[in-house]
């Protein structure tokens, strides 16, 4: 061939082949063709011999399925190369693939496809997190199984907490060493969220995504904490008092500043006055808190 091939497949002869020879295929994107060669490189002559030599002329081989025919009794060829040669075809920059499994070039892509097969199945990348690192996990923070559904590579199971879903993706073990691991990311209403530890998984199912619409014993104590710090130790703590004067409590300050303004509009400018420059012992608001 005169011109370039933009593109070079070298497949491993069938077992019965004589001495040494070069099998190449692929697609010539100046003539526009598909093509073939297969050469015995030690003949008898000690030059090489060409057994087969097609895609010479312009747009001559259209179809990679007349290659893979042609190479039916040479090569040991896999199942899609007709797919391989189609997508050789289309690729924007040239290729060569080596598909001989004593090359080297084979085995570190054997290798790579491994190492990515088992980094990335069922829809994300593989963590070394097993049902012993979430179960407890998803208990504590209130989350309950209502489904479970095969996927590819394994299987995914969602979690409902109020009005909050969550699933969590499993891979099947890759080989008899394996084990089933959880998947990165999660998906929390809809939304992905990586990670690869057990803390950046609590991270995310407690404090990345709480629930705003549950308050807890220790939300209600924060929140009381921080009240009194602004209104003093009259919030209720559990005590008797009457829950009317807490709340007394609490709206005081401003049914004051209401009751001594003329106008709404006045009122309103008062308590803007109040919030921007609060009683000087009223330590809690200027405790750095952003309230």
């Amino acid at each position: 061939m005169s011109a370039v091939a933009h593109s070079r497949i070298q497949l491993q002869p069938v077992a019965s082949a004589f001495g040494e020879r070069m099998i190449i295929t692929g697609w010539n994107d100046t003539l526009q063709t598909y093509y073939a060669q297969i050469h015995d490189l030690h003949s008898g002559s000690g030059d090489p011999v060409v057994v087969l030599d097609m895609g010479n002329g312009f747009g001559e081989v259209d179809r990679p399925e007349v290659i893979v025919d042609a190479l039916r009794h040479y090569a040991v060829a896999p199942e899609n190369l007709d797919l391989l040669l189609h997508d050789a075809r289309h690729h924007p920059v040239d290729t060569f693939t080596d598909l001989r499994p004593d090359s080297r070039l084979y085995q570190y892509q054997v290798d790579h496809d491994d190492r990515l097969a088992r980094m990335y199945r069922a829809g994300g990348f593989v963590t070394n997190l097993d049902r012993s690192d979430t179960t407890d996990l998803l208990d504590s923070h209130g989350w309950h199984q209502v489904d479970v559904q095969i996927i590819e590579d394994g299987h995914a199971e969602t979690f409902a907490r109020g009005d909050q879903s969550l699933q969590l993706r499993w891979a099947w073990p890759y080989d008899a060493e394996d084990t089933t691991r959880l998947v990165s990311p999660v998906i929390i209403d809809g939304e992905q969220y990586g990670f690869h530890t057990p803390e950046g998984l609590a991270g995310l199912l407690f404090e990345g995504m709480p629930d705003n619409h549950t308050l807890t014993a220790d939300s209600e104590d924060a929140i009381d904490l921080v009240l009194r710090g602004i209104l003093g130790d009259t919030v209720h703590n559990g005590s008797d008092t009457d829950d009317s004067e807490v709340d007394g409590a609490r709206v005081g300050p401003a049914m004051d500043i209401v009751a001594a303004s003329d106008t709404p509009s006045e009122a309103a400018d008062h308590a803007d006055s109040w919030l921007d420059q609060p009683p000087e012992d009223d330590l809690g608001y200027n405790a750095g808190m952003g309230l």
